[in-house]
């Protein structure tokens, strides 16, 4: 079950009827984008001169391992980065006081950055490049909160 967790107007729609608190930007961090380069590029189209600013769709879908529990972000069936280990019990708090625990929940997301840029040093004859990393930003308030009925 996919559960909306993202503002689509003034306010987001759960299945379960209840609406979820959204900001009016992307202004909520992913980490560890780093380590998932190649899947971006891929979603992206690769890296461009001036960068990318993608609207998509994100899941957030929570983990339990050997490190113990983790909320993944996956954007296009790849994986993307992680909810920073500071939200993560906050996050299953929530998810857990809404009977929500373990479901895969959708927020709206926006890939930055991935530039990349040619220049040519005329003083040392070579070509220089210049490039960004891509990066991951939310449209989920925080910590998440249910509206009143």
């Amino acid at each position: 079950m996919i559960l909306k967790f993202f503002g689509l107007g003034k306010a987001a729609v759960v299945d379960s009827g209840k609406t979820w608190r959204h900001t009016r930007g992307y202004t909520f961090d992913v980490v560890g984008e780093g380590a998932y380069q190649k899947n971006l590029s891929k979603i992206c189209g690769g890296k461009k001169e001036y960068g990318v600013k993608l609207e998509c769709v994100a899941l957030l879908i929570t983990e339990t391992g050997e490190h113990g529990e983790a909320v993944r972000v996956d954007i296009n069936g790849r994986t993307v980065g992680y909810l920073s280990r500071d939200h993560v019990t906050d996050y299953y708090s929530v998810l857990s006081k809404n009977g929500l625990s373990d479901e895969s929940v959708s927020v709206r997301a926006k890939v930055v950055g991935g530039w990349k840029r040619y220049s040519y040093d005329e003083e040392n004859d070579s070509e220089d490049i210049n490039e960004g990393h891509f990066g991951v930003k939310l449209n989920m308030r925080w910590p998440p909160e249910l509206l009143s009925e």
